[in-house]
């Protein structure tokens, strides 16, 4: 299908984003839970939801599969010091242990300071 401003014109081969999007849905990338671990646990981000954080890679994936593939690429990269799967309410996320270790210190030294006390 192409689109002007005037009219859509039917093309034979080309295809809608419907369809684009149903077929590309299937689609997948070799290596890619390694790919996004490492990309997430190169930023600066504490913790992650991978199948709303990029949902064409991870949208259309068992809970189960997402449990063992990011399990196998932490250990694979030797992670597992670092980074900590969490399977919780038919969901999968990913914490950086030592980014969520910042952010409960910092959390506990604003409360002990809205108390009145030093952290």
């Amino acid at each position: 299908m192409s689109e002007n401003a005037n009219h859509t014109v039917e093309v034979p081969g080309l295809m809608s984003d419907d369809e684009i999007l149903a077929a590309y849905a299937g689609k997948s990338t070799r290596g890619i839970y390694e790919i996004r671990t490492l990309e997430w646990n190169a930023s600066d981000e504490a913790g992650v939801e991978p199948a709303k954080m990029w949902p064409m890679d991870f949208g259309d994936k068992t809970v189960s599969a997402l449990v063992q593939s990011f399990r196998n690429a932490i250990a694979k990269h030797e992670l597992t010091e670092t980074v900590e799967l969490v399977q919780r309410d038919g969901r999968v996320f990913l914490f950086n242990t030592e980014r969520v270790r910042l952010i409960r210190e910092r959390k506990a030294a604003e409360a002990a300071a809205s108390n009145g006390h030093a952290a």
